[in-house]
Parts: structure tokens; sequence; C-alpha cells
């Protein structure tokens, strides 16, 4: 099974924010474990006392939390560390997806997170029929971080299964857990 973890950036409701954007990466099932252990790898070389660390770049680059503390150039280690882990892992699949919504004056909000999130459906859908037609029948599962938007996702997604999205018929996906 390919999942597809998925993270919002921007603020749907701010104006001063153009885009809303919603991005992620398509791993098959066995990778995540390897990625996994690079990760924490990365923990346990520069944070060995710390309890898990949520590795999240918005909040490395603004020092928030733990960043705080640490100085500019363990910051950039870790953050090129993590991009080489990503970069690095072993490749049966593995995708980036991002999907920048530029908000108006009848795009915005909620609507602009469901738009995101129909076209990334489409998207690994797509992809997934790709792989089904060379012979690789795996299918997808969507994994929506937890945030604003993870439980409205899954009604959304389940709607795009019944109904389709504006680019065709959704019929690759497993679910959302």
């Amino acid at each position: 099974m390919y999942l597809l973890y998925l993270d919002e950036s921007g603020n749907e409701s701010e104006a001063n924010d153009q885009y809303f954007v919603l991005a992620g990466i398509v791993l098959f099932e066995r990778q995540t474990y390897y990625l996994s252990e690079r990760v924490e790898a990365i923990q346990k070389k520069y944070f060995p006392s710390h309890q898990p660390i949520t590795f999240h770049l918005t909040n490395i680059q603004a020092k928030k939390g733990l960043w705080r503390k640490t100085s500019e150039s363990l910051r950039q280690a870790v953050i090129t560390e993590l991009i080489d882990a990503i970069v690095n892992t072993v490749d049966q699949g593995r995708l980036l997806y991002a999907v920048a919504v530029e908000k108006n004056a009848t795009l915005w909000g909620e609507d602009a997170v469901e738009a995101a999130t129909e076209e990334i459906c489409s998207r690994f859908n797509l992809f997934l029929q790709r792989c089904h037609h060379e012979g690789n029948t795996q299918r997808g599962l969507l994994v929506f971080a937890e945030g604003r938007f993870d439980r409205r996702a899954k009604v959304w997604v389940h709607n795009f299964r019944r109904r389709g999205t504006t680019w065709g018929s959704i019929n690759n996906l497993a679910d959302i857990p």
C-alpha cells in the first residue's frame, strides 16, 4: 500500500496569506520504517535526552520552542539531514506532492482547503492508476496531519470517492485512517 502523508501551510482564512498550501510525501508502506529510523537517528544525534521531537520546519526556522535555544548552525544541520533522509529513502514510489491554492474573493477559507484536498486526491489517484497499469496493484491511504482540517478532510475524501472529483473518479484510494 502507498501512504500519502499530508500537512497544510498557510492560513486559509487570513487575508494577508495569498496562498493556502497542502503538501505531502508518498511512500510505499515499508519505506516508512526506514524513514522513521533516519529521523530518529537525527534526534538521537542532536537531542539524545529529549522526548520525541516534532521536526516542523516552520518552528525550526522561527526558533519556536526547543529551537529557540539552538544555534543557527545546528538548526541548518538538522534541516539538511532531514532533507537528506527524505531524498535518500529507499525509492519505491517516493513522491512529493504540493498544491498551492491562490485565495481570492470566491475561493478562500474552508473552500480553498477542500479544493487543495480534491486536487491532491486526484493526483494521488492518477499515480496509483499508472502503477496499476504497470502491474503494481497497490492501493493508496491518505494520512492527514492532525490540524484544523483532518476530520473535515475525511468527509471530503469520502465524497470524492463516492461522486468523483473535477478531474474524474477516485477508485484507487483505500481510506483515511
